[in-house]
């Protein structure tokens, strides 16, 4: 199930709306907008790259065909949030003006790569990885430890931050709402 963007005053927001013809809209992950903020595009919040007032709020919304129980409600934007986590961790990571595609494969490439490099001063390099730069597959030669280490601690920083933002979403999601 996707959830998608809404847009409203923040008084409107109501966690679960009954639809009355079998359907119910789920809202949550609600962000009131303090002062005048712009709201840009391509992000969870609509994208209308205007200033919106404060007094308004973004917030995203499932429909749901048949009145959903609590628990399914929670598995729901679990699952939701564990897509958008796993997403972030393999397409938004850059490095050095590089978009490095950080899927499962890749991540155990970068360890193995990593780990032999320091167990054997570096006898494994120079490596040389595919990262992306303008759209173009591009080449990137390790040459030393001390640089593929740098590269492979921003992979891991990146993970936790991740990792850390999808904990946090889950965290603010209030089930009682939807009781």
């Amino acid at each position: 199930m996707k959830a998608f963007n809404n847009f409203g005053k923040s008084d409107e927001y109501q966690p679960i709306i009954d639809l009355s013809n079998g359907k119910y809209i789920v809202n949550f992950d609600k962000v009131n907008i303090l002062d005048d903020e712009k709201i840009f595009k391509n992000s969870k919040l609509v994208g209308t790259g205007k200033k919106v007032p404060t007094g308004n709020a973004t917030w995203r919304s499932i429909i749901f065909t048949g009145k959903p129980t609590p628990k399914m409600i929670q598995n729901t934007i679990f699952d939701i949030i564990n897509a958008e986590t796993s997403y972030n961790i393999e397409n938004t990571f850059r490095w050095k003006g590089y978009s490095v595609h950080l899927d499962k494969e890749n991540q155990m490439n970068y360890k193995n790569a990593f780990d032999i490099a320091l167990a054997t001063d570096g006898s494994n390099l120079p490596v040389t990885f595919k990262f992306n730069k303008s759209g173009k597959t591009n080449y990137y030669t390790f040459d030393s430890v001390e640089e593929l280490k740098a590269f492979y601690l921003a992979v891991n920083k990146h993970i936790t931050s991740c990792l850390k933002a999808g904990w946090n979403a889950k965290d603010r999601l209030d089930i009682n709402d939807y009781k």
